[in-house]
């Protein structure tokens, strides 16, 4: 029985960008970055469907982890 953050943030940066500016930023997805953690503390990498928004949700990309979800130590 797993529970998951519907969303989680995993990387921020702020930028300021005058008028018709525009910026390229880089923000790895890790495994780390897909860590749920349990109540008891241990760390699970579950399998399954990753969807992944940048800005309020105007491009999304999409990563599948499968096999058996996974603890880590």
């Amino acid at each position: 029985n797993q529970t998951v953050p519907f969303k989680q943030l995993f990387g921020f940066e702020r930028i300021h960008l005058a008028i018709n500016e525009t910026k390229e930023v880089f923000f790895p997805f890790t495994i780390e970055a897909a860590l749920a953690v349990t109540r008891d503390g241990s760390k699970w990498l579950y399998s399954g469907l990753y969807r992944i928004f940048v800005g309020q949700q105007q491009h999304m990309f999409s990563i599948e982890l499968r096999g058996q979800s996974a603890r880590l130590a």
